[in-house]
């Protein structure tokens, strides 16, 4: 098992220098394998975000749950839809456990 930090996912991600490398070690390596943390996950998404590259955070999200579906993140499937259906929202709001009831209300 592998448990891949933050940088090592954005350096693939942003295409950075050592993308490539990061390429191989996972074109070397049984996806199943391969391990994320929630917080890892959150880290990129709040850089993504950040840096407006909400189509490069839907694709490795939609990518990740598929190739790694026992990943068992506590980040349940529907808050990652409301995240990726209001990331361009004038209704976004930091998505915290207080204010997701708002983006609830905003269907």
């Amino acid at each position: 098992m592998y448990l891949i930090d933050t940088n090592i996912w954005l350096e693939l991600l942003l295409q950075q220098d050592k993308a490539g490398e990061v390429s191989s070690f996972f074109q070397a390596v049984d996806a199943s394998s391969l391990a994320i943390t929630d917080f890892t996950l959150y880290s990129i998404g709040i850089i993504l975000t950040r840096l407006k590259k909400y189509d490069v955070f839907d694709d490795f999200v939609r990518t990740l749950s598929k190739r790694t579906p026992s990943t068992g993140f506590a980040l349940t499937h529907w808050v990652l839809n409301e995240f990726l259906t209001y990331r361009n929202s004038s209704a976004w709001i930091s998505m915290t456990p207080t204010n997701m009831s708002l983006l609830r209300e905003t269907d």
